[in-house]
């Protein structure tokens, strides 16, 4: 019997079984039922391999979580028929009560034309603020050093949860941007706003910085130590520990735990760095050219992580590369800083 079928109770808006088993239930409203299941999938940690699910209303952005979220069979009591058209072409078997060619919602519209499941799906939740990330808002900014402007930004806006790869030719001031990000050294003039506040008035650990690392360093720290750096120093030493440790793993880099972190090639030192910003519980993420020295494996590895990254805890990710390669496999939007007439 297809318990998934039977009409919700009153006041319920989400049903999820697998197979028959009622699995998760929820009482709340819009996407935020599927929020839930989503966490409660991840924090279940159990493989379900005949999701069912039924919801009050679907619209393309619920068709979409929902195929990514690997349902089987959906009941819908009101469909659209844009979500029909998405779960059809994935192969999810639809019932339904009611059916309209589109919702009255700005999501809706949003998406109308976009079939790529991934997007729908980070774009849905980054506007929902399911993500750990920050708004970055930066106006009429200027950079540069000794009060001499090397780069002007008319502005630049990152949603929080979004990722932003910044490209441009040597010289024209992405470092100099890191800097000022990093707050070690001032704008020449401009605004930079973090959560809509001055960036001056943040926590220093709400950035999490991967830098370029092209030599080993004559000095031992273990992994294991690096990655406790930007622990919170009030946290017990089994929160403590806890923490490391599923960071590293998160990273796929628990056994390189007691190396030396200076003996560890590139790929492996990019896991441990991730993992460190994991524990410091950085909203934002900036890596500066990450795939330089890294052979094709390791790259695929960081890749695959900055991947579940945006898509699990979702902080903010500004990447500074040349790599044409990794723009493409990634297809983050891009900002390209070009020469300006002086």
């Amino acid at each position: 019997m297809d318990n998934f079928l039977q009409p919700l109770i009153e006041g319920t808006t989400l049903n999820v079984f697998n197979g028959d088993d009622l699995i998760f239930k929820s009482s709340s409203s819009w996407l935020y039922p599927l929020f839930e299941l989503e966490r409660f999938l991840k924090d279940s940690n159990l493989t379900y391999s005949n999701l069912c699910a039924h919801d009050t209303t679907g619209g393309r952005a619920a068709a979409a979580i929902m195929i990514k979220l690997n349902i089987k069979k959906v009941k819908f009591n009101l469909v659209s028929e844009r979500a029909k058209e998405l779960l059809d072409e994935n192969n999810v078997k639809l019932f339904y009560d009611s059916k309209i060619d589109k919702l009255k919602c700005k999501t809706e519209d949003l998406f109308q034309k976009e079939n790529n499941v991934d997007i729908i799906f980070q774009k849905i939740k980054i506007r929902a603020k399911q993500g750990i990330g920050l708004d970055v808002n930066i106006k009429d900014l200027s950079i540069g050093y000794n009060n001499k402007a090397i780069y002007h930004f008319n502005s630049l806006e990152i949603k929080g949860g979004d990722a932003l790869i910044i490209e441009g030719d040597n010289g024209i001031g992405k470092t100099t941007f890191i800097k000022t990000l990093l707050r070690e050294i001032e704008p020449i003039n401009g605004t930079i706003l973090i959560d809509n506040k001055p960036i001056n008035k943040l926590d220093t650990k709400t950035i999490g910085y991967i830098k370029q690392e092209k030599e080993n360093q004559p000095f031992p720290v273990s992994v294991k130590e690096v990655v406790s750096m930007g622990i919170n120093k009030k946290l017990s030493k089994a929160e403590k520990n806890y923490l490391i440790d599923t960071s590293l793993r998160k990273c796929k880099a628990i056994s390189l735990i007691d190396r030396n972190y200076y003996s560890l090639s590139g790929g492996e030192k990019q896991k441990v760095s991730l993992a460190r910003c994991l524990c410091q519980k950085a909203k934002i993420l900036i890596l500066d050219e990450p795939t330089s020295f890294l052979d094709k494996e390791s790259k695929s590895q960081l890749i695959t992580l900055l991947k579940a990254f945006r898509n699990g805890e979702m902080p903010t990710i500004i990447i500074i590369t040349h790599d044409k390669d990794l723009k493409e496999e990634l297809k983050w939007d891009t900002y390209k800083m070009e020469r300006q007439n002086a």
